[in-house]
């Protein structure tokens, strides 16, 4: 009686044990899929994050705003006889 009673406790005991084992490496693997999944956008955020540092560059470029101006707004560069001085008295 006593042998099969401790037989049973030891097994069951070993067969907890194997499940406490999947589950630890379940969480490993998930979580280092998780950590995976961080660092490809943390990778992907530095790369957006360095186009964006070029295009505010690039947009505080004064040849950058002079064509733009010129192209696309379709402005002109002041002659000197275009501008008129306001008096005030």
């Amino acid at each position: 009686m006593n042998q099969s009673r401790f037989l049973t406790i030891f097994i069951t005991a070993n067969v907890l044990f194997i499940l406490l084992h999947i589950h630890k490496h379940t969480q490993i693997v998930r979580h280092s899929y998780k950590k995976q999944e961080l660092e490809q956008q943390i990778h992907f955020l530095c790369e957006e994050k360095e186009r964006l540092l070029q295009k505010i560059c690039n947009l505080k470029n004064h040849e950058a705003i002079q064509t733009y101006a010129q192209k696309e707004l379709n402005m002109q560069q002041l002659q000197l006889h275009q501008i008129k001085k306001i008096q005030t008295s």
